[in-house]
């Protein structure tokens, strides 16, 4: 409505509402986040052609893709890896890109949680007796423990793929796997089943158990990793000790 504007009057224009409609989204440890425009078959690679557009210390492993389907179902999560899909373009790591997509990229050691938790808080929200909360744990040494989404057809390699991989002080032989289950609708139990580590290291799918909700997964530290030992040095030296 034109109307006429009087000293000491204050307008106020709002904001256009941010379209979000045939875009994606690039966030995290990388040079120039934000929108950009989406196309109809476009790939990972098509957002991210060169490592050169990444930060130093990126892990390229692991790239979580957050989705919205329709407005009365929940997102989905699932995670790829950038490294394989740029030395592969269009192939099964270099995975297509939907319009509203969210694509977040770390570092290889660091929090990740602050970026995780929000997606899970997401997930939660759509969470009931028969749809279980979507989501696992590492913890012990790897660069990034925590919880983590449950991918679909996701296994042990892809959760340690999730917490940035072993650190040097990890135990490479075998890992515990505590699995929650609920018996006959009347209580919780509890399984520990031992992991093969070094087998799932060597590509053996058949020890790269997948997990399910609730999963957790501890990675054990190499035993006397801390401890120094020493000598002593005496007699007709120059630096005894």
């Amino acid at each position: 409505t034109r109307g006429e504007v009087r000293a000491g009057d204050s307008l106020t224009v709002p904001e256009v509402l941010e379209e979000l409609e045939d875009t994606v989204i690039l966030s995290g440890h990388i040079h120039r986040p934000g929108d950009y425009q989406w196309s109809p078959g476009m790939s990972l690679t098509d957002l991210i052609s060169s490592l050169d557009e990444l930060k130093p210390d990126v892990d390229t492993s692991y790239v979580l893709v957050r989705r919205e389907q329709a407005s009365v179902e929940p997102i989905t999560v699932f995670s790829t890896n950038l490294g394989e899909a740029l030395k592969n373009p269009r192939g099964t790591a270099d995975v297509r890109l939907e319009s509203r997509d969210t694509v977040h990229d770390f570092r290889r050691a660091g929090d990740r949680q602050e970026v995780v938790s929000e997606l899970l808080q997401e997930l939660s929200l759509h969470t009931s007796q028969d749809r279980p909360a979507q989501r696992v744990q590492i913890s012990g040494n790897v660069r990034a423990p925590g919880v983590y989404p449950m991918e679909a057809q996701m296994r042990i390699s892809d959760l340690i793929r999730a917490g940035g991989d072993l650190n040097e002080a990890a135990y490479t032989l075998e890992a515990e796997l505590t699995r929650y289950s609920v018996a006959g609708d009347a209580r919780r139990e509890v399984d520990v089943v031992t992991v093969d580590l070094a087998a799932i290291r060597r590509g053996d799918t058949a020890a790269d158990l997948q997990l399910r909700e609730y999963d957790y997964l501890k990675i054990s530290r190499l035993p006397d990793w801390e401890s120094t030992w020493t000598v002593a040095l005496e007699g007709e030296l120059r630096f005894p000790g």
